[in-house]
């Protein structure tokens, strides 16, 4: 059960064949589950809706990246 605002985070696994030291953020995004009430199925968020991919400097990122959500709504009787 996840509810209310939820951080997602996406790292690069260190290399040890480039020698880095800890994992490298890519992006990451926040949702709030009220946000979601009424939906079912997926969420898309696409490149500009996504921290760290939306101003993408190095160009790591394609134009048309996106990450996509899957989700089950909670029924309301275990909402309370």
């Amino acid at each position: 059960e996840v509810q209310d605002e939820v951080q997602i985070d996406i790292f690069c696994r260190k290399s040890t064949v480039l020698k880095q030291k800890k994992d490298e953020y890519m992006c990451g995004f926040w949702v709030h589950t009220s946000f979601l009430d009424g939906h079912t199925g997926q969420l898309r968020l696409t490149k500009g809706e996504i921290d760290g991919a939306s101003k993408d400097l190095s160009q790591y990122f394609d134009d048309t990246f996106s990450i996509s959500l899957e989700f089950t709504p909670m029924p309301p009787k275990a909402r309370e």
